[in-house]
């Protein structure tokens, strides 16, 4: 039964085997760490499926850095944005982002 696209969290039951974004890195990381990663509460990962296949990811990790220990050419502009991972199979394109 085909429900159409849809977006859930990484479980482990997900085929992320399967997925090829044509970068080697972003595979693995989704292969062997993003699982990993969510379970020690270091990053949350979604994954895009079509039926049960995952077309795409995107990991979400939290950074923080106390005000009083920033650098201090840093200390008035301290803005760190969630780093993210966002991959799609190769079927369509794959990109990697880092927001700061």
């Amino acid at each position: 039964m085909n429900d159409g696209p849809r977006i859930e969290k990484l479980r482990r039951e997900h085929a992320v085997d399967l997925f090829d974004c044509g970068q080697e890195a972003l595979n693995r990381f989704l292969a062997r760490y993003a699982f990993q990663h969510q379970q020690a509460e270091a990053s949350q990962t979604y994954v895009g499926l079509v039926d049960d296949d995952v077309v795409g990811f995107y990991t979400l990790v939290v950074a923080l850095v106390e005000y009083d220990d920033a650098p201090r050419r840093f200390a008035k502009a301290v803005s760190l944005g969630n780093p993210e991972w966002k991959a799609v199979h190769a079927r369509g394109f794959s990109q990697r982002k880092r927001d700061q």
